[in-house]
């Protein structure tokens, strides 16, 4: 068995050998793609939550010359 990019897509294939033969099995396409975006919103609104924190907090204080 090998975990493996066969495809060239980003997506890890599973090669399995046999005494059948070899046997590729792949991710749904569009289960990947659905997932990816997903991951990517959440992503993206935990940035935006994170941002917006920052803002409340107010600036930060500044640092005294140095001498």
């Amino acid at each position: 068995m090998a975990h493996v990019d066969l495809t060239g897509d980003g997506l890890r294939e599973l090669a399995v050998v046999s005494l059948k033969g070899v046997h590729i099995l792949q991710h749904s396409l569009i289960q990947a793609s659905e997932l990816v975006l997903t991951r990517l919103r959440r992503h993206v609104e935990q940035r935006k939550h994170r941002q917006g924190l920052g803002d409340r907090v107010g600036p930060r204080p500044e640092e005294p010359p140095a001498s």
